[in-house]
């Protein structure tokens, strides 16, 4: 992925969430986290796309890290 402003890939990846494009969503997520870990977004990102597959566990995984953020 080309590099581009943290706002921008958060953007990217709320609207592919929102075509209905998880895993493209996920992608980016992972992206920004390892140039950025400190990024609570992507982690309540990652959660949001977590619940809607029902991966219940997962879910409250990455909320929990965004919130200890």
């Amino acid at each position: 992925m080309p590099t581009m402003p943290l706002s921008q890939a958060l953007d990217l990846a709320r609207n592919h969430l929102k075509k209905g494009r998880p895993l493209e969503a996920i992608g980016i997520c992972k992206a920004i986290l390892q140039s950025a870990p400190e990024t609570h977004e992507a982690y309540l990102l990652l959660s949001q796309i977590a619940q809607g597959a029902a991966n219940h566990e997962s879910a409250i995984g990455f909320a929990r890290h965004a919130v200890a953020l």
